[in-house]
C-alpha cells in the first residue's frame, strides 16, 4: 500500500536544458585567466527563455582549474553562487554540476563523459529523451550524445573548432538566445 502511494504522488520526470558554463553562458575569451561569472549578453535573453520555458537548467561543467591548482573549490563555487544568483534574477532556478579534475588524472565525470548528465538527471528527476545538451565544445556534444539527449553546438566561445572530438550535433545555433528559440518553436528564421 505504501508503496503504491508513493508511486502515486511520485512526480513525473521533466525534461532539461543542460548548458556548458564557459563559452555558452560566461565569456572565456579571456583564457588562461580564470572566467568569472559575467553572464554574455547573448546568453541573458536565452536564460529567460530557459525560465519560461517548463524546462530544467542544469549546467554541467568541466572546472579542471581546480584539478590544476589556479582556483580552489571554494573559489569555482563563488561563481557558481553568483551564476546561481544571476539567473535567479531572471527567474531561472539554475543547478550545476561540474568535474573538478585536470584532463591528466583520467577520471570519470569529466565531458565528454555523460557522468555529469546522467547523476543530475538522477537527482533531479530529469526525462533525458526530451533534454537538450548546449555547449562550444566537442567535449560538450559527444557527452550529451552519450547521455542520449539532443545536442545543440552555440557559435560562441570555441563555436566547435576545438577540434577534440569528430562529432555531428543535432542542431547549430548562434546562441543560447537562438538555441532556446529553436528548442521552444520561437525561432523564425
Amino acid at each position: 500500500m505504501a508503496e503504491q502511494q508513493s508511486r502515486e504522488t511520485a512526480k513525473p520526470p521533466v525534461p532539461a536544458i543542460f548548458l556548458d558554463k564557459d563559452g555558452v553562458i560566461v565569456d572565456n575569451s579571456m583564457y588562461p585567466e580564470p572566467p568569472m561569472a559575467d553572464v554574455l549578453p547573448e546568453a541573458l535573453e536565452g536564460l529567460r527563455l530557459i525560465a519560461k520555458s517548463g524546462y530544467k537548467a542544469v549546467v554541467v561543467s568541466n572546472q579542471s582549474w581546480i584539478g590544476k591548482g589556479r582556483l580552489t573549490e571554494d573559489e569555482v563555487e563563488g561563481v557558481f553562487s553568483a551564476l546561481r544568483e544571476k539567473a535567479a534574477a531572471l527567474g531561472l532556478d539554475l543547478d550545476y554540476y561540474y568535474c573538478p579534475h585536470d584532463k591528466k588524472e583520467l577520471c570519470a565525470c569529466r565531458k565528454p563523459s555523460p557522468a555529469l548528465i546522467l547523476q543530475a538527471a538522477k537527482d533531479l528527476n530529469i526525462d533525458l529523451s526530451g533534454s537538450f545538451m548546449v555547449g562550444d565544445q566537442t567535449s560538450d556534444i559527444l557527452a550529451g550524445e552519450r547521455a542520449g539527449v539532443k545536442t545543440i553546438l552555440v557559435r560562441t566561445g570555441e563555436a566547435g573548432k576545438d577540434g577534440k572530438h569528430e562529432v555531428v550535433p543535432h542542431i547549430i545555433a548562434d546562441d543560447l538566445t537562438h538555441a532556446m528559440k529553436i528548442i521552444t518553436g520561437g525561432d523564425q528564421r
